[in-house]
């Protein structure tokens, strides 16, 4: 029977098996804890634990291949070298109260908790990046919204496509920081702000239920490289317009990206989806 913990006890054992794994997805790091540990951890709380702690400049994120989809998915590693090394721990199913122990893991928990800021860890500077603005957003698809993960069949699958929208049980899942994180990146020159502060936006998932069915949508491939030609035609499963999405946009203000500039890029119109021109379009519907 798997153990239930705390929230703090979930951020401890998922950056400890961060540290453990490398560069784990939140995937990985939940079937660890799950199978190897123990442990009563869902994605959810995973995902929850492991933003966290970026947002603490514990951890960092890249991009990593998923060897089955070939997808581009989150691979959370170690930001400060001080604590790329996991504690020597003898058996890990006593991993809690041997990393309390720990003076190393007590710093990087120290930081975690908010006990130490940034700027204290930069010898008493501020960060140039700093103070953080949070916008809810509530958007409206205009345009049909298409899949992109590429299908594997389950149980109850009515429309036939080669891609799909994520699902976690019954809900469509939206990833915000991969899909409308990308949308504000690729406008942010057109405000003399570099693409790199996109890295410190932070988005919430969504996940729903469709008020209006899927269906099949059938679109011309896009092209492999940059001015090619797509070959064929693929299909997709799409939502229809009208469907409502909400996110909590976080982002740095200081150095960073305005609040007005940031409505403005929202108001603008953003697409989601799988890339292609003529589909994903979102238009705000309340912003505060």
């Amino acid at each position: 029977m798997e153990k239930k913990i705390s929230e703090t006890e979930t951020q401890i054992v998922s950056i400890y098996l961060v540290q453990m794994l490398g560069q784990p997805t939140v995937e990985q790091v939940q079937k660890v804890a799950n199978e190897k540990m123990g442990l009563d951890i869902n994605k959810i709380q995973v995902k929850n634990s492991l933003n966290a702690a970026k947002k603490r400049g514990i951890l960092s994120v890249g991009h990593i291949q998923n060897p089955k989809t070939k997808e581009l998915e989150n691979g959370f590693s170690m930001k400060d070298v001080r604590f790329a090394n996991p504690p020597e721990i003898a058996h890990i199913k006593n991993v809690l109260p041997k990393l309390l122990e720990d003076k190393g893991a007590k710093e990087m928990f120290d930081i975690m908790e908010g006990n130490h800021t940034e700027g204290q860890r930069k010898g008493g500077r501020l960060p140039d990046i700093r103070d953080y603005s949070t916008l809810n957003v509530k958007f409206k698809n205009i345009l049909p919204v298409l899949g992109g993960k590429p299908f594997e069949k389950t149980e109850g699958d009515k429309v036939k496509a080669e891609n799909h929208h994520r699902r976690i049980g019954n809900k469509i899942w939206i990833p915000g920081n991969l899909w409308l994180k990308s949308a504000i990146k690729e406008k942010l020159r057109q405000y003399n702000i570099n693409e790199s502060k996109a890295l410190y936006i932070d988005i919430n998932d969504y996940f729903f239920m469709p008020k209006q069915k899927v269906y099949q949508e059938i679109c011309p491939s896009p092209p492999q490289r940059r001015g090619g030609q797509g070959t064929g035609l693929t299909t997709y499963e799409a939502l229809q317009p009208g469907e409502i999405f909400e996110f909590r946009i976080k982002f740095p203000t200081t150095s960073g990206i305005p609040i007005d500039t940031m409505k403005t890029i929202l108001n603008s119109g953003l697409r989601i989806g799988a890339k292609h021109k003529d589909y994903g379009l979102l238009e705000v519907v309340d912003v505060s």
